[in-house]
């Protein structure tokens, strides 16, 4: 069975107790936007709540193809799982070989 690995997405309902490295590295994001996390629920409308949900961390991408228009475009086509994010995989590919250096 193959499990990839999920990351929590917050919400109004999660809960940051420090006990892992996404609680911290979460915690340190939040302090820094001056974020609470009560944020995550608007008073004016209460049917609007935004639950922890779970993404994987790993992107499966199938059917990857590559098109060459002319000397200047290519047509990407490629599928993702849903809840992907193609502007992920479009980030890897134009990533530079240092992307700190070129302040990716």
């Amino acid at each position: 069975m193959n499990t990839i690995p999920l990351a929590p997405l917050i919400g109004f309902n999660y809960l940051l107790e420090g006990n892992t490295w996404i609680d911290d590295i979460y915690e340190k994001i939040l302090s820094r936007e001056g974020i609470d996390i009560k944020s995550f629920y608007m008073r004016i409308y209460p049917y609007f709540k935004f639950y922890v949900e779970f993404r994987p961390l790993l992107l499966k991408v199938r059917r990857f193809r590559i098109t060459r228009m002319n000397e200047r475009e290519v047509v990407l086509r490629f599928r993702l799982d849903k809840g992907s994010y193609a502007s992920i995989v479009l980030r890897e590919i134009i990533k530079p070989i240092n992307p700190i250096r070129q302040g990716f």
